[in-house]
Parts: structure tokens; C-alpha cells; sequence
């Protein structure tokens, strides 16, 4: 009996070294979890950040095209107006 009660002890003690250390790993867990939620919400920002500006440099990029776009319509349309006013005006000038 007094051998039984001796392991019961033994093991006793051994469980409560273990269960002292799981908690301590715990604490050290739920930091490195904090960190990582850290980190991770930290990059998230800054890839953000990053995306906008691409964003707003495609959206310039874009609107550049079309005013280019719009000024070569407009050249052409003007280009277009002067050669029938010349093709009118040689008729005319014939006679």
C-alpha cells in the first residue's frame, strides 16, 4: 500500500510539473498568436496602401489615354473641317 500511495505521489507531482508547464506554454502560445495577428494586420495595411497607389496610377494612366485619345478625335475633326472648307473653296476660285 505505502508503495501505491508512493506512485500516487510520484505521479501526482509529475502531473502538476506538467500541467505548470502547458501553462506556460499556453502564455507563450497566446503571444506568438497576438504577433502573428499583429503582423499579419500590419502587412494587410501596407499592401493596401500599396494597391491604392497602383490603383490611382492605373486610373491616371487611363484618363491620359482618353484626354490623347480625345485631342487626337478633336486634331482629326478639325483636320477634317479644313480640308472641305479647302474643297469648297476650290470651286469657287475656279470660277
Amino acid at each position: 500500500m505505502n508503495l501505491e500511495l508512493e506512485r500516487l505521489q510520484n505521479n501526482l507531482y509529475t502531473m502538476s510539473k506538467l500541467t505548470s508547464e502547458t501553462a506556460a506554454q499556453f502564455e507563450g502560445i497566446k503571444t506568438l498568436g497576438r504577433q502573428q495577428a499583429s503582423f499579419f494586420m500590419s502587412s494587410h495595411a501596407v499592401f493596401q496602401a500599396v494597391s491604392e497607389k497602383k490603383e490611382l496610377k492605373r486610373q491616371r494612366i487611363l484618363m491620359l489615354q482618353q484626354q490623347a485619345q480625345e485631342q487626337q478625335q478633336t486634331q482629326q475633326l478639325d483636320q477634317d473641317d479644313s480640308d472641305i472648307h479647302q474643297q469648297m473653296e476650290l470651286p469657287s476660285s475656279s470660277q
